[in-house]
C-alpha cells in the first residue's frame, strides 16, 4: 500500500500536481497506465477513497485544517500501511469536497 506505483496512480487519478483542485479521473489513469494495470489499481484506489470518506470530521470539526487533520488521523488508524502521500492526496480531495 505504499508502493511507488500506487502513489503515482493516486497522483494521476486525482489530478494532484496538474490541477489546482481535485479532478478524479479513471480515464486519465487508464491512459497513463493502460487498461490492464488500471483494472488492478482502480479497485484499490476506490476502496481507499471510500474508507477515507467514512470519517465524520466534516460534521464535527469547525475549521478546514482541523477537519482535514482529523479525517487523516481517522484514515491512518484504518490503514497505517498506506503511504503518507496517498493520505495527503485523499485529504486534499476531502478538504476540497467539504470546504
Amino acid at each position: 500500500m505504499d508502493s511507488p506505483i500506487l502513489v503515482e496512480a493516486f497522483r494521476v487519478w486525482s489530478g494532484k500536481g496538474v490541477s489546482n483542485r481535485p479532478d478524479r479521473s479513471d480515464s486519465r489513469l487508464r491512459l497513463y497506465v493502460g487498461d490492464v494495470a488500471a483494472e488492478k489499481l482502480l479497485p484499490v484506489i476506490k476502496r481507499l477513497e471510500l474508507d477515507f470518506y467514512e470519517t465524520d470530521a466534516w460534521r464535527t470539526k469547525g475549521d478546514l485544517s482541523e477537519m482535514t487533520n482529523v479525517a487523516s488521523a481517522d484514515f491512518r488508524l484504518l490503514h497505517p500501511e498506506v503511504a503518507n502521500e496517498i493520505t495527503e492526496i485523499l485529504a486534499w480531495c476531502y478538504s476540497y469536497d467539504f470546504k
